[in-house]
């Protein structure tokens, strides 16, 4: 899977600019605000229908526009398709796929496929749970459709479930709440399984990639938490028992509260660090430095591209934004060895020809390319 180029119009500073992108590695450079990390947002907004660095798409739309639309052709397998995203202020965004538009935002998952990382990403390390669940869920949802349905399906049911207790206030379980527990169980079942099983996974091919960055000085491990023990280990059916039974009996808090205090929703997933020929660990939110949190984070992404490689059966774009300037020499190294294996977009304020690439210029809002190796 390949970017062959991308229009941009009136997304955040770059007004109209229209990019050819070569196969292997592909460097934006510029000044702190010259729009570069606007290019790499636009790129992974077609991949997953949202932005990495805002929830309001409004944000991304030209402050002197009502409208901004992205375009991006790519090639997966032989066959070059479309994928595009357009953004108003006065309606909800719309999608392209192969010049078919449509409002259905999740149709577009799936079908591009990208990893982003910039310096913000170390909150799935350091910030909160919904930050990792979120990191879990948007990882599936590319992998599977079944999994981004029932993720809607827990949500929505959920969201039902608070409103009605925050409305009705019921003194008494009844038949309504038991219909949406019951919803609430089935999805929460294939969610949780499926979350412990790729939490499972991440953390060994990230263990791997962490050892490669740290030149064999730590490692990392990854455990998912929820209120069952070993869920990648049980059947649906014994999750699924815990699960109707804990929020069944979770009604009597849930309704003083007026909302669901048992599920998916609460889950997490740990990641520790070990200083490898001792038995030195910590728990890398509580305790890591953020040079550790930021390598951390690295690692989990160059295995989040293993993930999806296997899954799609080719590599994902890796989109990279100021990586470069907070590693040390040995780690570029690493990190350029691995990204030479596929197509990666790079964003630095200066870039060492660490290895060959197609070099842009970005100034402005405007990108020029200014060299091809």
């Amino acid at each position: 899977m390949r970017i062959d180029k991308i229009k941009v119009t009136n997304f955040r500073n770059l007004a109209t600019q229209e990019v050819v992108f070569s196969p292997n590695i592909n460097v934006f450079c510029g000044k702190n605000g010259a729009g570069k990390t606007n290019l790499l947002e636009s790129i992974y907004f077609v991949s997953i229908g949202r932005s990495p660095r805002t929830r309001k798409d409004g944000e991304c739309i030209n402050f002197a526009s009502k409208n901004a639309e992205i375009g991006l052709d790519y090639i997966r397998g032989d066959v070059v398709r479309n994928v595009g995203i357009n953004l108003s202020n006065r309606q909800d965004k719309k999608v392209v796929l192969d010049g078919v538009t449509t409002s259905k935002i999740n149709e577009i998952v799936g079908n591009f496929g990208s990893v982003y990382f910039s310096p913000d990403e170390t909150q799935i390390v350091r910030g909160s749970p919904s930050v990792r669940r979120r990191y879990i869920d948007i990882i599936n949802c590319q992998i599977s459709k079944e999994y981004m349905h029932n993720l809607s399906r827990y949500q929505h049911a959920i969201i039902q479930r608070n409103n009605y207790l925050k409305n009705k206030r019921p003194k008494e379980y009844n038949l309504e709440l038991e219909c949406w527990d019951n919803e609430i169980s089935k999805a929460c079942a294939l969610l949780i399984k499926r979350r412990a099983l790729f939490v499972q996974k991440i953390s060994i091919i990230s263990n791997e990639m962490h050892q490669i960055l740290s030149t064999n000085k730590e490692s990392i491990k990854l455990r998912y938490n929820t209120i069952l023990d070993n869920p990648e280990t049980k059947s649906m059916d014994e999750i699924m028992y815990v699960y109707t039974k804990g929020v069944k009996e979770s009604f009597k808090k849930d309704t003083m509260l007026g909302y669901s205090t048992f599920g998916a929703h609460n889950d997490d997933f740990d990641v520790t660090l070990n200083y490898l020929g001792t038995e030195n660990t910590i728990d890398l939110r509580k305790s890591g430095s953020l040079g550790q949190q930021r390598t951390a984070t690295l690692a989990l992404k160059l295995a989040e591209v293993e993930i999806l490689e296997e899954e799609y059966g080719e590599a994902p774009i890796l989109l990279l934004d100021d990586v470069l300037g907070e590693l040390d020499e040995t780690r570029k190294t690493k990190l350029m060895d691995f990204c030479s294996k596929f197509q990666t977009v790079i964003t630095c304020t200066e870039w060492e020809k660490l290895a060959p690439a197609n070099l842009y210029k970005v100034e402005n809002g405007v990108i020029t390319k200014i060299l091809t190796e």
